[in-house]
């Protein structure tokens, strides 16, 4: 009799449930088929493997909440994102400004700095500010 890999009943468990199954459910039925006996330790390993398993395997999709199914269940708009859409944020454009302006006030630099630069890429951020400032 062939046996099967833990991923394989994952598959089948979630093949018939017909739904979505959180990943501990998921995990503690697969185990169940497998006919599995596990010391709480490589109970641990066996969970992190089949998390791994199931994030690289085409066939599955975390759908969210922890919450597991098979991928052909779905569009493919309902499981993959619109990456058009999330290039054009530009609220993160914004952040990545207060954060540089953040890290110049951090580091000491002030408004005469900038009027001396005309640009942010004369910042040494490995280099302090003082010649008289050898280590931090």
């Amino acid at each position: 009799m062939e046996q099967k890999s833990l991923i394989n009943h994952a598959f089948d468990v979630l093949n018939e449930s017909q739904k979505p199954i959180s990943f501990k459910e998921l995990f503690l039925n697969a185990s169940k088929r497998a006919e599995l006996v596990l010391t709480e330790a490589a109970m641990k390993d066996k969970m992190a493997s089949l998390y791994s398993q199931l994030t690289v395997d085409g066939r599955f999709v975390m759908v969210g909440n922890g919450m597991w199914d098979l991928i052909n269940r779905y569009k493919f708009d309902e499981v993959h994102p619109k990456i058009d859409e999330e290039l054009e944020d530009e609220s993160e454009y914004e952040d990545d400004a207060e954060e540089k302006e953040f890290i110049k006030k951090e580091l000491g630099y002030d408004e005469a700095d900038d009027e001396e630069s005309d640009s942010d890429d004369d910042l040494d951020f490995d280099k302090p500010k003082n010649d008289n400032e050898d280590e931090f």
